[in-house]
């Protein structure tokens, strides 16, 4: 698949440039504008990627312990020239049942507060936000209900923890056009707002494509670069849990079990991770090879009578449009051209005889492919499934890898309720 990259236009008005430029020095910055304005850097080679900016905040804390991934987070004190606010309410727990000590603080808001960052780069940018709702005298977190917005995004609308005792991401990937970029928590009345952990990281340009495929009609999607995105599942088929300490972009794969509606239908399949090749059109940036090296396939594939579907079914808010990235790898076939197979959303035909051998004329090869799923399809939730094609084309079986959901923000720039910021 051709990845797409998302550039600004090198002009005068860049705002990631200085104003008061002589004509020459203009000239020479427009001459090196792609050094200047994207110092995040991916490495042909090794798929490594260094971000450009990267704002790592563990609010509240006074002193932070190393993280499992071996990133470093600024403690409260350390990251107070990014806040703006008149309340100094900080809470902490020694200890609790949490996967990273960036949720044993937090930072409460009774009023309107802001974090502002100055971007070094443009272009695609992680936001996380982290949530857990710590013991203490004086608010109870659990019930706080707040509003989170960006300059642009409305993120989260009314938001609660509704008495989840367990730590709560939420991730977002916005291009970012303006180095000027902030988040802003207003709580309820009567209510609080909190936060226990930011991070505004920079991410690679090839991570989304402007490019997809429209669920139904069937026809090309332009113009994903257009919209901010939720990231809604992360799933990683078949295999083991992927925490930030060994994906290359600090992300988070959950097994898929939990989303099988026949669990007796699949079956496990893996490969050591040294079998992975990637080729010219995807990166470990996409999706780490753990991914690729296990899938779900179909239970007893070995026979040629199989008339089922491999299916996982998932919440969605129908009142938004979703990018759905499948992410395909064919370790099960021993031959080429052997395994073909349909990919159903919702119940309409998003793929039909899928041969991945085919595409890079070998085994083993990573691919994935992005479908634009329209509010309109969305009443029921998501329902994804892979079958055999009905004819009796090579072995009747079919894969999946990996899957990720990411909700489209909507006309009004929200990803949670109808109103914008």
């Amino acid at each position: 698949m051709e990845m797409g990259k998302t550039r600004l236009k090198a002009s005068k008005s860049n705002p990631f440039l200085p104003s008061l430029l002589s004509t020459p020095m203009a000239i020479l910055l427009v001459l090196l504008l792609p050094l200047l304005s994207w110092p995040t850097i991916v490495s042909a080679e090794d798929n490594t990627f260094k971000p450009g900016d990267e704002f790592l905040i563990a609010c509240g804390a006074r002193s932070l312990d190393s993280v499992p991934d071996g990133r470093i987070f600024k403690t409260d004190h350390e990251a107070q020239g990014y806040l703006q606010t008149k309340q100094d309410i900080l809470v902490s727990v020694p200890s609790a049942d949490v996967p990273s000590p960036i949720y044993l603080s937090a930072r409460i808001f009774k009023e309107d507060a802001t974090y502002a960052f100055t971007l070094k780069s443009a272009g695609w940018h992680w936001v996380r936000l982290h949530f857990f709702p710590i013991n203490n005298t004086e608010f109870d977190l659990r019930a706080a209900t707040f509003s989170v917005n960006t300059d642009k995004y409305a993120l989260l609308h009314n938001f609660n923890i509704n008495n989840n005792t367990e730590a709560v991401l939420k991730e977002y990937l916005i291009n970012m056009t303006d180095p000027n970029f902030s988040i802003q928590f207003k709580p309820l009345k009567n209510s609080a707002a909190f936060i226990n952990a930011i991070e505004v990281v920079s991410a690679p340009d090839i991570l989304i494509s402007d490019q997809a495929t429209n669920l139904f009609p069937v026809n090309d999607f332009a113009g994903l670069n257009d919209f901010g995105y939720e990231v809604v599942y992360r799933l990683n088929m078949g295999g083991p849990l992927i925490t930030s300490e060994n994906d290359t972009l600090s992300r988070r794969w959950v097994p898929d079990k939990p989303y099988l509606k026949h669990e007796a239908l699949a079956k496990k399949a893996s490969v050591p991770t040294s079998s992975i090749k990637y080729g010219p059109g995807t990166s470990p940036l996409i999706a780490p090879a753990t991914v690729y090296a296990s899938a779900e396939q179909m239970a007893d594939s070995e026979t040629r009578i199989q008339k089922f579907n491999i299916t996982w079914n998932f919440v969605a808010d129908a009142t938004f449009s979703y990018v759905v990235r499948l992410h395909f790898c064919d370790i099960v076939s021993k031959s080429l051209n052997d395994l073909y197979f349909n990919v159903y959303l919702n119940g309409k035909k998003a793929i039909s005889g899928l041969d991945l051998s085919s595409i890079e004329d070998e085994l083993a090869v990573p691919y994935f492919k992005d479908i634009v799923v329209d509010a309109s399809l969305m009443s029921n939730g998501l329902a994804v499934e892979v079958g055999p094609m009905d004819d009796e084309t090579g072995t009747r079986n079919a894969i999946l890898n990996g899957l990720e959901v990411f909700k489209m923000s909507s006309k009004v720039n929200s990803l949670d309720g109808v109103f914008g910021c």
